[in-house]
């Protein structure tokens, strides 16, 4: 019978093989350790709905915004500037959230050097001619600029329903 007096670890195994097979174990710690913290200092990703049913991606979600800003300037809860540069605004998202391209903060040269393509040269074109619509009447002199004076926010608010109408069709 085997007595456990009988039975050495050192018979199977050499203090080198302990230290290699301990130093093995710690390094795989590590890698894995090293692996979560890359993993969770990742930045979250959130679903973006780009879809077609994305609600901001409707027209109709679009032309609610543009209506209130017409009711807000003639219920004088703003200014006919900030109805001008809300307006400006609304095309401004409502390009971002179609193209799928930052466009928030773009300014009339940032569109004018957009490049076109074959794809979006129709919705660029459109982007372009409302903002450049509504540069006169959101930053301009009425006093001294005569397009500023003439432009509504009616008719500002036209513009921008144009753009959403016919983005892309």
């Amino acid at each position: 019978m085997i007595s456990t007096q009988d039975i050495r670890l050192s018979d199977y195994f050499s203090h080198t093989h302990l230290i290699l097979i301990c130093a093995l174990i710690t390094l795989i710690i590590a890698i894995i350790c090293v692996i979560i913290v890359i993993v969770l200092s990742q930045p979250k990703k959130t679903k973006e709905n780009k879809g077609l049913h994305n609600a901001q991606n409707s027209r109709q979600y679009w032309q609610q915004l543009i209506k209130k800003v017409v009711q807000e300037y003639e219920n004088n809860t703003i200014s006919q500037d900030q109805a001008y540069s809300r307006l400006a605004s609304i095309c401004r998202q409502f390009a971002t959230s179609m193209s799928g391209e930052d466009l928030r903060a773009y300014t009339l040269s940032d569109i004018q050097s957009m490049p076109r393509t074959s794809h979006n040269k129709h919705s660029v074109d459109l982007l372009r001619q409302t903002i450049n619509a509504l540069y006169p009447p959101e930053f301009a002199d009425a006093q001294f600029n005569t397009l500023a004076q003439d432009t509504s926010v009616k008719q500002a608010a036209q513009w921008v329903s144009n753009l959403v109408e016919r983005w892309n069709r």
